[in-house]
């Protein structure tokens, strides 16, 4: 807690398995100013809307620091969670106004496996950038 800039509203257990969180942070804060840009040139219509700008920023650092959940046997096991399919297809579709371009891309971040698929009760998956659902409907 405190040491990330950009993603300071990550206020969970986060599965960090390679860089420091702080370059993490960085490293979202130039994908989420290329992500803008490219943005305002394929809909700048919504380009600078600041729901969209608040709703992508909180997805990406939910990607890219996942909730940790612990085990209940052992609590020094810990299982990341993956984004659920809802959570993806809504922030997309939030600043892409297209359903389809959200649901490519979100079959990209499903092929990547940073988000659980539709339709699994049984996967546990963060719905929102604070909550958990399953993978079925929410």
């Amino acid at each position: 807690a405190g040491e990330l800039g950009f993603c300071s509203g990550v206020a969970w257990d986060a599965c960090v398995h390679t860089d420091p969180p702080l370059t993490l942070d960085k490293r979202v804060l130039n994908m989420f100013d290329t992500l803008t840009l490219a943005q305002t040139a394929m809909y700048p219509e919504l380009a600078g809307d600041p729901d969209c700008l608040l709703i992508m920023s909180e997805y990406m650092c939910a990607l890219t620091f996942p909730r940790c959940d612990p085990d209940p046997i052992d609590p020094l096991i810990y299982y990341e969670l993956p984004a659920c399919w809802d959570y993806c297809l809504n922030s997309v579709y939030a600043c892409t106004g297209d359903y389809d371009v959200a649901k490519v891309s979100c079959n990209a971040s499903l092929a990547s496996g940073v988000v659980a698929p539709e339709g699994r009760p049984d996967i546990r998956c963060t719905s929102a950038a604070e909550g958990v659902g399953t993978a079925g409907r929410l």
